[in-house]
Parts: C-alpha cells; structure tokens; sequence
C-alpha cells in the first residue's frame, strides 16, 4: 500500500514527459499552416487576376479575403513571429481604390509566396509591397 503513491508519481511523471515531447513535436510541425498560406498566397493571385480581366468586384474582394488567410496563417507559424507588415498590407487592400492601381505589384509579389511563403526573399518583397501601397494614399 505504501508503494502505490511512488508507482503513481512515477506513472504521472512519466505521462507527463510524453505529453510533454508530444506536445513540443506538433508546435514544430507547422506544415498545414504553410499549406494555408501557400493556398492564401496563390488565391490572393487567382482572385486579382479575375479581377483585372473582368472587373468584378467580388473577385476582388476575394482576393482580400485570400490574402486575409495568408496573413492569419503566417502569423501562426513559429519563425514568421507576429507579422505587421502583411497587416499593414491587408489595411491597404481595404482601401480598394489606391490598392486596384497597384494589383499587377500585388499578383506579382504573391507569387513566389505561393509557392513558398517562409522564403525570406519573398517575404522582404512584402516590405515593397508595403511601403508602394502606402504611398498611394
């Protein structure tokens, strides 16, 4: 009877430890938010793309939207940390009549982002992308 409490604590400490490195191992594995992202990324392109051959402001909507999960979705991933530039960006959609002059910019900073949204080189392109939009109000 005396052993049960040790048998305990030594069964608890070690569930505890699992729980642990299981727990440690999904915040490390972050491949569906990259997959978001990539999908945010190249609807973002699709969307503004419809947008400037036919005009319609549900596709471009849309495509703030798309970009919308983009940046939700690299907020998330752990090397991308909290992400003012995509939110000053997404402000800037919101204001859809400086940021339809600027869609060609837009499309063509997203694609690379598409295909891979933690690539730094991309991502600095944000930056631009940013401070174009910005000029523009």
């Amino acid at each position: 009877m005396k052993r049960r409490p040790l048998i305990l604590l030594t069964l608890t400490t070690l569930a505890t430890m699992v729980f642990c490195l299981l727990w440690q191992g999904a915040r490390r594995d972050h491949s569906d938010l990259v997959t978001l992202a990539r999908s945010g990324a190249a609807e973002t392109c699709t969307r503004f793309s419809d947008y400037q051959v036919h005009g319609d402001d549900g596709d471009y909507w849309g495509g703030v939207a798309a970009f919308r999960t983009f940046q939700q979705a690299c907020a998330l991933l752990p090397e991308q940390g909290s992400d003012a530039v995509c939110s000053a960006v997404y402000g800037q959609l919101l204001h859809p009549d400086g940021a339809k002059a600027h869609l060609p910019e837009i499309i063509a900073v997203m694609e690379p982002l598409a295909q891979d949204p933690t690539d730094a080189s991309a991502r600095l392109r944000l930056y631009e992308l940013r401070d174009l939009l910005q000029k523009g109000e």
